[in-house]
């Protein structure tokens, strides 16, 4: 039975009209409801209708993603005896296509942030606090602040003091001795951390932003994408970036 026929014989006509689209597309629904079958589908589709295998690209978040896909692929090319060379079957996370396809560099540990952070706490003698609650409590916070803007791409020269400050204190349980010294520690912790790294190697954001602002990238005709729902800022534009048509399911 051709890809076509048995697509039609096992998807509700909404799936279908996703996989016959020949423009960008966009899938959301609740976990469980076949978006990952339905990536499947779309790429044996593409495959049948002559495209070849190395002009698709699939994308998604996690390793344990990237091999759900990978295996779910390989599989119904096996059983359905479709002319596809599994070497030229592309699925990757993100990390994983940005470092085949980066500049080459040392990736740090993900654990030099916290102890960056806890090394300045400590050598400015910042807080008062017991190591423990500075472990356990303050570092993990920073952490996770200083993750989340780094994943939209902004860096220590980026962030805008004056008005982080402003909107700080608009918060009345703040006094402004206390925003402008969490401000002002915030941006210079930052900074530490960005020195450090920089003798050492780059962060997995790092090689995101690098990739983005190369020259050159792959190109591919086709870009599927899973588990978008989980992308960062600057995830979510490498697929634009790289291909003509992409299909994405959150």
């Amino acid at each position: 039975m051709k890809v076509q026929d048995w697509i039609k014989k096992e998807l509700n006509e909404e799936k279908i009209n996703i996989i016959e689209h020949d423009g960008n597309a966009f899938v959301t629904a609740n976990p469980g409801t076949g978006k990952t079958l339905l990536l499947t589908f779309k790429y044996l589709n593409l495959i049948e209708n002559g495209v070849n295998p190395e002009e698709i690209l699939c994308l998604t978040f996690t390793t344990k993603a990237k091999k759900e896909l990978e295996d779910r692929l390989l599989k119904e090319i096996k059983e359905r005896k479709i002319d596809v060379n599994p070497s030229n079957v592309k699925v990757y996370t993100f990390h994983s296509f940005a470092l085949e396809n980066g500049e080459e560099a040392d990736i740090v540990s993900s654990n030099l942030l916290r102890y960056a952070i806890y090394e300045f706490f400590k050598k400015k003698e910042i807080l008062t606090y017991g190591d423990d609650y500075l472990i356990d409590t303050i570092v993990p916070k920073m952490e996770n602040l200083l993750r989340y803007l780094k994943s939209y791409g902004v860096l220590p020269k980026d962030v805008l003091i004056e008005k982080a400050k402003e909107f700080l204190e608009a918060d009345k349980k703040n006094t402004k001795e206390e925003v402008d010294q969490f401000a002002d520690y915030f941006v210079e912790t930052y900074e530490f951390y960005e020195k450090i790294k920089s003798t050492k190697g780059i962060d997995y954001s790092d090689m995101l932003l690098n990739f983005l602002n190369q020259k050159q990238t792959p190109k591919f005709k086709y870009v599927l994408v899973d588990e978008m729902q989980d992308v960062n800022q600057i995830e979510a534009k490498i697929a634009p970036q790289i291909c003509k048509l992409f299909l994405q399911s959150s």
